[in-house]
């Protein structure tokens, strides 16, 4: 190659030291020009380093003049012509033309000559600099493959280029563009979602044999093989997701034999906002069983109403779906067996209900990389709960009643992209009171949110589903508790979820309190008691329809009560204020806000205060992730409080916000804990506790955001870049060298939020390392939003 030292080396064949000229003509020139002069060794052997020059065909010899040693003469010595040829370097580029967003791609890059090892990289421009987004080493083939992932829409230029190799010079490739689309829910080309007027042909769907009848003729465009997707409709009120095995047609209608198919047969690109789908209530039916419950209103409420065809609006927003409110009014009375003697029990106040169904199905390019189905009800009430039995009676076994109140069951129509979907969510809402011993109970309780229940699972793992429960809050007043033994009571549901008809997950979920008095030696009554939550998941049988195999299990949620307490008839201690995480969800390096109020308890002079902070993964297992803020005298979280971290690499900008900016931190939820501390001046050690604060959840989704270091070696006195993986949606960014505690000028972002900042390494430096932090700010009040992370960059030191 042009510029590329080349070696010449020989013998003479005469052992005497002596003068010897390296010499070249080109192709086009006969005059011989010489290019190097040297001296062999004593033994004859010589050997010669030039640079190659430009491209073309050379002819080389070796020329050792006349001499005289002491006497003696040496002829002049002429070698054999030899032919160099030196070819121009040249390389070449072959990306995607278009990609979509989050859409990965494969760069392939080759160079000639062929110089195995040489230093090579897959270049974007960035404003009007060059940037290394990979690197590697030319291989044997002279030859590359580089990862592309499309980031922001936009379009994007790309170039191979080859670093200075021995002494030839850098050589770049004919740049390419690449265009990023905005991200779409794309299909498989078996999928066939019906159109309006395909539905309305619909006549018949037989679910035992597999059987679809349309009138007219064949569905244009249909094949055996191909998947008939539909929503909610008259004749298929579960929607459809059949394969098609047969078309026969006859009579003016067309008959296709199907057997089921998968979702994730149909659906192969999900983006990540599109992945929680809004369910769209497009039938319910309410039915009220027991005669104690009145529905309220109950017209239009006591009979199902028909499916309409649900064909996909411009825009699927969702639906506020209709609030079930009803009062309750019971009593029973309950002959206990052997005897004549009656237990009652009531229940009776209002309650309202709200289904709940939740939808998420996210698919990257063919594979399913998260699915979570779960269901419930939103519900207030207000009750009071009695029970007694009679004088004298005392029942050794417990005794109980059983309401069924109403059951609900709800349609539900959605969209991934073209592709409709079929939800329907079933609800029996039932109360149970039970009693044993001798005992007079009486309590009320009153609870406000969201119960659900349901299955969530994630890739790799999608076939090892995980249960998912969401619980309300709880008050409670009483007990008033009477002579000895046990009662409680429970208000829920048992729900069924069907995904194009066929059964899901189901589960049994509610509102549970219990309580139990006893007298002893002297008279004495004591008493406990406590309110809560409870919840399981099952399936029932295997469950496919999502492309994978959910297996017949059951899961039993642990959940703590509420309330607990001791003292008959004392009212339990207030619930807990609740530490609230803004944002619930975020990457790894998201900012988080904490509020948790009511304030600290003010403590007395000589002390000062902190808020601990800690976190605990699914399994309850605490991270490596705790701090803690200063608060004020009247408990307030201070905006200027100090942070400590403990061993983690969390960010903070000492305005009460903290940031998850750990590398490693595994996706998924994690439980946030505080309470305030109160330590004395003096000591450093911990103090005592004088509030906690009900736990929050928060879901890492993604991992940090990367730095990039190009090169990844400098020497001092060198220049490197540092760039971001990711963009930085707004503002600009900071970046740090904390090996000489040096915090550079904010770095602002373009368009798209790319971004980059380049660094001389002092002449001076005698690290062996860098150590390279940087942040995205926001460009309101320049508070961080999220971390970059760290990198670490080697510095050489040439002897």
């Amino acid at each position: 190659m042009p510029g590329e030292y080349v070696r010449f080396s020989g013998s003479l064949g005469v052992k005497q030291a002596r003068p010897v000229v390296v010499q070249r003509h080109s192709k086009t020139s006969t005059r011989w020009v010489t290019i190097a002069t040297i001296s062999s060794g004593r033994t004859g052997a010589y050997g010669a380093t030039v640079r190659a020059p430009s491209a073309g065909t050379y002819y080389v010899r070796v020329v050792a003049p006349r001499i005289v040693v002491r006497g003696k003469v040496f002829p002049a010595l002429v070698s054999a012509t030899k032919n160099s040829v030196v070819v121009a370097q040249t390389a070449a580029l072959t990306i995607p033309t278009t990609l979509m967003s989050g859409q990965s791609g494969t760069a392939l890059v080759s160079f000639r000559p062929i110089r195995m090892g040489r230093t090579i990289a897959l270049q974007v421009l960035r404003g009007n600099k060059w940037i290394s987004v990979a690197t590697g080493r030319e291989s044997s083939r002279g030859a590359a493959s580089f990862a592309l992932a499309a980031g922001a829409p936009g379009t994007y230029s790309y170039r191979a280029y080859a670093a200075p190799a021995n002494g030839a010079a850098a050589v770049v490739s004919v740049t390419k563009r690449l265009v990023v689309t905005p991200a779409a829910v794309t299909t498989a080309p078996v999928a066939e979602p019906l159109t309006a007027a395909e539905q309305s042909n619909l006549s018949a769907f037989d679910p035992a044999t597999g059987s679809v009848t349309f009138a007219g003729g064949p569905l244009a465009g249909v094949a055996v093989g191909d998947v008939l997707v539909s929503g909610p409709t008259s004749a298929t009120p579960d929607g459809l997701l059949r394969r098609v095995q047969s078309i026969a047609a006859s009579a003016g209608t067309t008959t296709y034999a199907t057997q089921p198919a998968a979702l994730a047969q149909v659906v192969t690109n999900v983006p990540d906002a599109l992945s929680s789908l809004p369910l769209d209530v497009v039938a319910e039916q309410v039915t009220a069983v027991d005669p104690g419950v009145t529905i309220t209103p109950a017209s239009g409420r006591a009979a199902k109403v028909a499916p309409r065809t649900f064909v996909q609006p411009d825009g699927v927003t969702s639906v506020d779906a209709p609030t079930v409110s009803f009062g309750i009014d019971l009593s029973k009375e309950v002959t206990v067996p052997g005897s004549n003697a009656k237990v009652t029990f009531k229940m009776n106040g209002p309650m309202t209900v709200t289904p709940r169904a939740v939808f998420q199905f996210d698919a990257d390019w063919g594979q399913v990389k998260r699915v979570e189905m779960r269901a419930g009800f939103g519900t207030t009430s207000n009750l009071t709960w009695s029970v007694s039995t009679p004088v004298g009676t005392s029942l050794a076994n417990a005794l109980s009643s059983h309401w069924s109140l109403l059951t609900i069951e709800r349609w539900y129509g959605a969209f991934i992209g073209p592709v409709p979907v079929a939800v329907r969510v079933k609800l029996e809402l039932i109360a149970d009171i039970n009693v044993k011993g001798q005992l007079s109970l009486s309590w009320k309780s009153a609870t406000n949110g969201e119960l659900t229940a349901g299955l969530r699972a994630t890739a790799p793992s999608l076939t090892t589903p995980v249960p998912v429960v969401t619980t309300p809050t709880g008050t409670s007043s009483g007990p008033s508790l009477s002579l000895s033994g046990s009662a409680g009571g429970t208000v829920g549901g048992s729900l069924s979820m069907y995904l194009y008809g066929v059964a899901g997950p189901s589960g049994e979920l509610g509102v549970e309190a219990k309580a139990q008095a006893s007298i002893g030696s002297g008279g004495a009554l004591t008493c406990s008691a406590s309110l809560g939550p409870y919840a399981s998941v099952s399936l029932n049988a295997s469950f496919a329809v999502l492309g994978f195999t959910w297996q017949h299990q059951l899961w039993k949620s642990s959940l703590a009560p509420w309330l607990r307490w001791s003292a008959c008839g004392a009212p339990p201690p207030p619930p807990k204020p609740q530490l609230v995480v803004t944002p619930s969800s975020g990457i790894a390096g998201d900012r988080l806000t904490f509020d948790a109020s009511p304030r600290c308890p003010a403590v007395p002079a000589g002390y000062f205060q902190i808020v601990s902070i800690k976190f605990t993964d699914a399994a309850g297992v605490p991270f490596n992730a705790s701090w803690s803020v200063g608060t004020d005298s009247t408990g307030k979280v201070t905006p200027t409080g100090i942070i400590t971290p403990v061993q983690s690499e969390l960010l903070e900008d000492l305005t009460g916000r903290w940031y998850f900016g750990r590398e490693d931190i595994p996706v998924g939820r994690y439980t946030v804990h505080a309470q305030c501390e109160r330590h004395p001046n003096d000591a450093h050690d911990d103090g005592s506790v004088t509030q906690t604060f009900a736990p929050a959840d928060y879901t890492v989704t993604g991992p940090s955001q990367r730095l990039i270091l190009a090169p990844g070696a400098v020497e001092p006195g060198q220049a490197f870049e540092v760039s971001g993986a990711q963009p930085c949606p707004s503002g600009t960014v900071g970046v740090e060298v904390t090996d000489f505690d040096h915090v550079y000028d904010p770095v602002p972002v373009d368009a798209a939020g790319n971004w980059t900042r380049t660094i001389t390494l002092p002449g001076m430096a005698t690290v062996p390392y860098l150590e390279i932090g940087a942040w995205c700010m926001a460009s309101a009040d320049g508070s961080i939003r999220r971390s970059y992370g760290h990198a670490t960059l080697t510095v050489s030191h040439p002897l």
